[in-house]
């Protein structure tokens, strides 16, 4: 996945990259949806966000470069967040109703949710501590951001 992104601050070979989450809406069938989408709504087009990325490009304060992290990355980073706590909590469910009332169950699906999301977030916070799976590839030069504003 590529998308660009503007240094705001420099770490050795480490870069501080700001990127707005437009690339959501890009896949989209419903590109001119006028912002009706639920996703949409949930998310918003212009949010931005942070995020740590190797440095193979040179890249200083204050440029606009394009960032780049393996497909694999992003659709394992959305099986942990999206997919595998629904199996999670479907399989407490399951076990916790052989056990428990339904109401109880319910309770231990919910609880087997929050455990994993801050698990989750433990471990997020750890990973951000190792080498960033972003790396910057490209300086984005004047005339090319020019080309791209006016399309």
């Amino acid at each position: 996945m590529k998308q660009k992104a503007k240094v705001t601050e420099v770490m050795g070979n480490i870069v501080k990259v700001k990127a707005d989450r437009s690339t959501m809406c890009e896949g989209c069938h419903a590109k001119g949806c006028g912002s009706e989408c639920s996703m949409y709504k949930i998310f918003g087009a212009n949010k931005s966000f942070e995020a740590k990325a190797e440095n193979l490009a040179g890249a200083k304060v204050g440029d606009t470069v394009t960032v780049e992290t393996r497909d694999s990355a992003v659709n394992i980073s959305a099986f942990f967040v999206f997919i595998l706590p629904l199996i999670i909590g479907f399989a407490v469910y399951a076990v916790a109703k052989m056990f428990l009332s339904e109401q109880m169950s319910i309770v231990s699906a919910f609880g087997a949710f929050a455990l994993y999301f801050g698990v989750l977030a433990l471990t997020e916070r750890i990973r951000k501590k190792a080498v960033p799976k972003l790396k910057v590839t490209s300086v984005i030069g004047d005339a090319e951001i020019d080309n791209n504003i006016k399309e």
